[in-house]
């Protein structure tokens, strides 16, 4: 058997500031991982616990670019439905079409039209987006909790397991009378299919995971490729910025708004 290795913790067990269901518990994890050195598996399992430890991330970071995301939802709907001040792009457009008449009317209804079409296109996109993170988010948390609970079962099994053990030693006989190979052997098996449930329920859990990222992941390069194909207005057209062009047509219309 090769040198104890152990589990390490660290100093910080909490430096992302958790709610205490989400902090790894290292101690039960160490203490699987010093079972797996006696039954010479370590390497795997420790791999796992690593594995398993990095899987929630830093949720504040995932929460800040989930923000990001929803807070542009949240503006392009204003820009379009005017919900922050009253005054958006279609009611922009509607202001223009009662007051103004002529050819420079014209073509800035047209351009506001269009920028009004492509903005409410990419919110729809972009909502998606923010969706398919918070999905992501909500995945990943259920796998971690599930995984860390795996943990959790698998440590008290062979803590229980140990204390049956130790009371069965404490007569001497069950020693002699088994040779003490015996003993050793069912030890050895029932130990190791323990850890052998763990590595099965665990690597279950973290292929699922690994394989729902890589799909979320292609699902919202979709998204950015259609994001991308929208047709976004350039500069306003020229004829829109002729003096001449624009003439009154009901100069007792709807107000204009406050500019913001």
């Amino acid at each position: 058997m090769g040198d104890k290795k152990g589990f390490a913790i660290p100093a910080e067990r909490n430096p992302n500031g958790l709610p205490a269901e989400l902090v790894f518990p290292w101690d039960q994890a160490a203490y699987v991982v010093t079972w797996a050195e006696h039954l010479d598996v370590d390497e795997p399992v420790r791999d796992r616990m690593s594995t398993i430890q990095k899987m929630l991330g830093d949720p504040s970071k995932v929460s800040t670019v989930l923000a990001a995301w929803q807070q542009a939802v949240s503006e392009l709907t204003k820009a379009v439905d005017g919900s922050n001040d009253g005054i958006g792009l279609a009611t922009a457009n509607e202001n223009l079409k009662a007051r103004w008449a002529g050819t420079a009317r014209d073509a800035a209804v047209d351009y506001v039209d269009r920028l009004a079409t492509s903005t409410r296109s990419n919110n729809t996109l972009i909502s998606q987006i923010a969706g398919y993170l918070n999905d992501l988010g909500a995945y990943c948390t259920t796998a971690y909790t599930n995984a860390t609970s795996s943990v959790n079962s698998t440590a008290a099994s062979l803590a229980q397991y140990e204390s049956d053990r130790k009371k069965a030693e404490t007569n001497a006989l069950i020693v002699i009378f088994t040779g003490g190979a015996g003993g050793t052997d069912n030890y050895r098996s029932a130990a190791l299919d323990f850890v052998t449930t763990f590595m099965n329920d665990s690597k279950t859990l973290v292929d699922n995971l690994s394989k729902y990222m890589v799909d979320t992941g292609g699902k919202i390069d979709d998204v950015i490729t259609k994001i991308n194909m929208v047709e976004v207005p350039a500069a306003i057209a020229p004829a829109a910025l002729t003096v001449p062009g624009w003439q009154p047509r009901n100069p007792t219309g709807p107000g204009w708004g406050t500019p913001s």
